[in-house]
């Protein structure tokens, strides 16, 4: 059974992508930032979305 994640950076509800510690990113919008350039408007978008990963604290 495939788990129903929210993505991080459209908010769409889908069980395909990636996860980065604890941000769930989909395919479409991995694409997206994979196929984005520097000098798009849509770089700094992606960019402070991304900000939001935090990683995960281990313990021990």
């Amino acid at each position: 059974m495939k788990t129903i994640n929210r993505c991080g950076i459209c908010d769409r509800n889908t069980t395909e992508g990636i996860h980065i510690y604890q941000l769930f990113i989909c395919e479409s919008c991995e694409k997206e930032i994979l196929e984005t350039e520097p000098g798009d408007a849509r770089y700094s978008f992606y960019i402070n979305k991304l900000k939001n990963i935090t990683p995960t604290k281990i313990h021990s």
